[in-house]
């Protein structure tokens, strides 16, 4: 039996050949589910095995992403592959995913190795620590999306949460509740937008309510384990305590925590805690922590559909710039 290809593919199911396409990579927006099963049917039938090399150099495309995530471990890491993973899945693109581990060498050389098995484009949850090189790639017309994190001076796509929102909500929060000593727990911002606008965010917002900004209360931990429990417990040590504390990530979150309990101290009898990302864990507390939560899994799958758009088209745009909306989950570890 001679070889199937496309055109008897698309002539037994009664298609063209650019349906067979779109089903072969998994795009199905665009026809019904009996248009899909008479394709699948065909394919089948016919035992049509496509050549995805032959394909991809016809196209000068591999149908390959990459994405550079800071630190696997964090699980706001694990929601945004997960948002990206199902967007590419669905428009039929295959996803590298590497861990930087907070590491500038590490992040360059994936870089490196993405570029080298000719991904179609990037998406970077980048260290902060390799502006040149995003710029250069961004300059050069590869298809980039920062995500999380912009880079100052970068022409790229970017998908953030909008964390001036997030952090006027928590601070406004604390406030209200009476908190006037809050201290904040925070990653060095390295150029980073999402650690610079958080830290930004608590001065105005202190600077609004007419109060002092004591540098004492703001800590500056390395992402490293253990490290901001440290800077928690010179908080702890204190004499008065702060009456709040903000921690402003995930893993912040947990080392807050650590320290609090540690000291013996109630919460919020004696310090209030402000948590940033929330988790299936956090209302299962005693008490129950309050977060700022970001939508994680959709800035993942939006910063997916970016790039993808990006790769696709045969039109040169302007970067886009996406702000996703925070959400204050108001719970007890901020008072009743």
């Amino acid at each position: 039996m001679a070889t199937a290809n496309i055109n008897d593919v698309a002539r037994s199911a009664g298609v063209s050949k650019t349906t067979v396409s779109r089903v072969l990579n998994g795009r199905y927006e665009y026809m019904t589910t009996e248009t899909r099963a008479r394709v699948e049917a065909a394919i089948e039938a016919l035992q049509f095995n496509p050549n995805n090399i032959a394909r991809s150099l016809k196209r000068k495309r591999t149908n390959t992403i990459g994405a550079i995530v800071a630190n696997i471990m964090n699980p706001f890491s694990t929601a945004i592959t997960r948002g990206i993973e199902d967007y590419c899945h669905v428009a039929g693109y295959s996803l590298i995913i590497c861990n930087a581990d907070d590491s500038a060498e590490k992040e360059r050389a994936y870089v490196q190795v993405l570029r080298a098995r000719q991904s179609d484009g990037l998406i970077i949850n980048t260290t902060g620590q390799n502006q040149e090189l995003f710029q250069e790639l961004a300059e050069a017309g590869f298809p980039l999306v920062l995500l999380d994190r912009k880079l100052e001076g970068v022409q790229a796509d970017a998908v953030t949460l909008d964390n001036a929102k997030a952090t006027a909500l928590a601070m406004a929060h604390l406030l209200g509740r009476g908190y006037r000593r809050i201290a904040i727990v925070v990653y060095p911002p390295h150029g980073l937008s999402s650690r610079t606008e958080r830290l930004e965010g608590y001065r105005k917002a202190l600077e609004e309510a007419g109060l002092p900004i004591d540098d004492s209360l703001i800590k500056i931990a390395e992402p490293h384990p253990g490290a901001a429990r440290e800077k928690v417990r010179e908080l702890l040590s204190m004499q008065p305590l702060p009456e709040a504390i903000f921690a402003t990530n995930y893993l912040i979150n947990l080392e807050v925590l650590a320290a609090v309990k540690e000291g013996g101290l109630r919460v919020p009898g004696d310090v209030a805690i402000m948590g940033f990302d929330d988790a299936e864990w956090t209302p299962l507390l005693d008490p129950p922590l309050t977060t700022v939560a970001q939508p994680t899994y959709e800035m993942g799958r939006r910063a997916a559909e970016l790039l993808v758009k990006r790769i696709e088209s045969k039109r040169p745009r302007k970067p886009m710039l996406h702000l996703m909306e925070p959400q204050l989950v108001i719970r007890k570890s901020c008072g009743e």
